[in-house]
Order: C-alpha cells, then structure tokens, then sequence
C-alpha cells in the first residue's frame, strides 16, 4: 500500500507548479479556429468559408479532424520539454485526440502519443514519493545514440528497452548513480529498512525506476523527432482531407443568386490577418459598397492600421473625431500608419482581355491568372507613396483594385524626427507599416474567390 506523506503533497505541488500556464488548452478547435485555419490554407476567403459552413457543415466533418490533428502537432512540437509536451498530449487525449489517430494523425505522431501514455503513467508512481531529478543530458544522449540506428521510427516497447540497455545500463553515462539516489530516496520516502528488504521488492522498485528513465528518455526523443518534422507532419495532416478541401473550394465557387456582387467585396472578418479597419466618424461613407448606375460601377473604399502596432497603445475617441492614440505611460502621441483600400467591380467590359496584352508588354509586371481568374496583373509604383494596383477578369465581371501608403523612407524619417523632438527618448512613436505588392495581391484574391467563375 503507498503512503502518501507531506512529502509526497509537496511534490505534486512542485510538479505541476514547474509548468507555465499553457498559451491555450489542445481541445478540439472551434468553429471560428477551423473557419479561420480552412480560410489561410486554401486561400479562401475567412466569410466565404463560413458561409460553405452554414451551406454545408457535413463538408467540414473530416477537416474538423484535421484541424485538431495539425493543432496538436503545432502544439505539442513547440512544448519546451517532453513533461511539458505529455502534459498537451494527455489534455489531447482527454477531448478526442486518440480516437481520430489512425485516421487523421501523422505516423510520428502516433509514436509521441504512446510514448506520452506510459511516461505518463510512469511518472505518477515515481512523483508520489519522490521529487523528479533533472534531465540527465549525459543519459539522454546515451539513449539516443542507441536509438539513432534503423529503428529510430519504431516506438514499440521492445525497441525503447534495447535501446535503453544497449545504450544507457552498458555504458558510462552515470545513470547507475542517478538511479542509487532515486532507490535511496524511494525507500526514505516509503519508509522503508533496507536492510530487511527482501529481493522481490528491491527489483520492483529498481524496475519502477528504469521504467521511468525509459519512457522519459523515449518522450524526449519523440518529441526531437516532431520538432524536426513538424512543418511535414501539419502538411501530410492536410493532405489527409484533400479531397474535403477539393469539395469545400467547388462549393464556395458556386454561384449564389442571393449573394449579387455586394457579397464580393470585403467585410471586416475577411480583412488581411494582422489588420483592422480604421473606423473614421468623419468619413461615415468609408467601407460602405456604393455604385454609379450609369457608369455600371460599384466600388469600396476605406483605410487599414497595422493591429499589431495598435496594441497596447492609449486610444482616445472623441465625438465624430478619428480616434487617435497615446504611447503607453507617456502622453507622447502614437501615429500608425494608414494603408488606403480602393475596389471597383462593373460587368466586364468588352476591353477586358487587354489585360493580357498589358501582361505581354509588362504594363503590368505581376500576373495574377488562375484559380478561375481569366486575366489578372498587378503594378506599382513607389515614388511619392506606395502604389499598387491590381486588376483582372473572373467570370461575368471585372475588378479593380488599389492600395496606397506612405513609402518606408518617409515613415522612418518622421520617426526620427519624433525621437529627436523627445530628446533621443525611444519608443514607437510612428507606424512603420506599409503596403506591398504582397498585400495587394492578397486583397485581388480574395476578392477574385467571392466571384463565380464562368460566363
């Protein structure tokens, strides 16, 4: 029978205590994570997603799987040690994540659950006498040189034992000394005589420990191998649902006569990931969709700031005013930078496959064809701002669309000029954000993916 001293409490209290506070739980991912995660890998607009979700969820049933699979990989193979990385891994498991493994997890990842699951269990019998020695680096290193042959993918309990043996019990790494200190500490804590120990309870305590050592040395070395692996594993989790993924960009392409071309300019929750609209009471029309019904035009406009830059800082609104803000624990004034968004649509027009001819005689130097886009190319211009301007043809229907920015050099001028004006002081004063031939291109997209393909 264990007996369970103020020893044994004040270990557990040391154990869990020696971990951070997880960045966020491994549970299965929201509607909104797996929305957002479709959105980013197939380039899909994050609105037109959701709304192939409302439309059709059951399209969605194995990405969802597959969602959580990739989660689990990133989080687990960022884990700063394998205690940590069993910790996600068992909170994995307690929502689902053994269940979906053989479908939707990667071959390697299959190996670092199992290798959690016994240290885990492992490490509970060693915890409730003792305080958990560090991680002994000369024995890990001992262990791994041993795994490192052909069987380094086969996690069985066969291969952790020989490589265990053949590379840490047969070797100088110093294991026998941590081992005598874990044996003396045991029988101390369970108050235990040594001397009139018999033979069967010394080997049962002995093997407690080498089991430990095992399955921690094996945690560890699954884990390298993720961490190595990684992007691969989150990849080969996608590859898994393609056909899915196929599925989901066949619906979101499917005409909606409800939509009309409204639904093809942008909303706020489709906004490029590390933006957010500038809301302006003095500019009430910006982001509104209006229209020239002579010219056949309709057109958006409206301004972005960085939202990274945007944190953290002091916001002041006053009434019918632009917001403006304030470095933290200072009145210095923050400026972030404001990139201007401009997009026009018309029924397109019969000049409309110029766009090609201007591709040929590199008016426009960047071409944006495919993925249902008839003709597309984009240009710029970076003298006086930062200029770029995107235009194609998608279906019925040709769009346009410009950005504009104060150009880098400008912006770290003014930077200056604010560090001097506060005596050499540092601190953000002025956003250096800009827009890019990147960006652009982004926004042109995700437009483009609103719009039917097709006559």
């Amino acid at each position: 029978m264990k007996v369970k001293s103020g020893l044994a409490v004040a270990v557990l209290f040391w154990f869990f205590a020696a971990f951070p506070a997880l960045a966020g739980d491994l549970e299965k991912p929201s509607k909104a994570e797996v929305i957002e995660e479709v959105s980013r890998f197939t380039g899909l607009a994050g609105d037109v997603v959701g709304l192939v979700h409302e439309e059709k969820a059951a399209l969605f049933e194995n990405v969802n799987h597959a969602v959580f699979a990739a989660k689990a990989v990133n989080m687990i193979a960022d884990a700063r040690d394998q205690e940590l990385a069993t910790e996600i891994a068992m909170q994995g498991v307690e929502y689902g994540l053994d269940k979906i493994k053989e479908k939707f997890l990667p071959v390697a990842m299959n190996g670092f659950l199992a290798a959690a699951g016994v240290y885990k269990a492992s490490l509970e019998i060693i915890r409730d006498y003792i305080v958990i020695p560090r991680f002994d680096d000369a024995i890990y290193q001992a262990y791994k040189a041993s795994r490192s042959g052909d069987s380094k993918m086969d996690a069985s309990p066969e291969a952790r034992e020989t490589g265990f043996a053949a590379g840490v019990m047969n070797s100088a790494s110093g294991y026998y000394m941590v081992k005598g200190r874990m044996f003396d500490d045991m029988v101390k804590a369970r108050r235990l005589n040594k001397d009139v120990m018999g033979e069967p309870m010394v080997k049962k305590l002995e093997r407690q420990i080498d089991d430990f050592w095992i399955n921690r040395l094996e945690a560890r070395y699954q884990l390298e191998l993720l961490k190595t692996q990684k992007d691969n594993l989150k990849a080969e989790t996608w590859k898994r649902v393609a056909k899915d993924l196929d599925a989901i960009r066949a619906e979101a392409a499917r005409p909606r006569a409800a939509q009309g071309p409204d639904g093809f300019f942008f909303s706020d929750g489709n906004l490029p990931k590390g933006f957010k609209r500038l809301v302006d009471p003095s500019r009430p029309d910006d982001f509104k969709i209006d229209s020239d019904a002579g010219a056949k035009l309709k057109f958006q406009h409206f301004f972005m700031l960085d939202s990274d830059y945007l944190n953290g800082l002091v916001e002041n609104r006053a009434p019918k005013q632009a917001p403006s803000y304030k470095l933290p624990g200072d009145d210095a004034k923050a400026n972030p930078s404001q990139i201007e968004v401009s997009i026009s649509l018309r029924p397109r027009p019969e000049w409309a496959d110029t766009i090609r001819q201007q591709l040929k005689n590199k008016t426009l130097t960047v071409d944006l064809s495919g993925d249902g886009i008839a003709a597309g190319g984009c240009k710029s211009a970076t003298e006086s701002r930062y200029y770029f301007h995107c235009n194609f043809v998608k279906g019925g229907w040709y769009a346009e669309l410009i950005t504009w920015s104060l150009p880098a050099r400008q912006l770290q001028d003014w930077q200056a000029q604010e560090v001097k004006r506060h005596d050499g002081k540092p601190g953000k004063y002025v956003d250096q954000t800009t827009t890019s031939m990147e960006l652009t291109q982004q926004m042109a997209k995700t437009v483009a993916s609103k719009i039917p393909a097709g006559k």
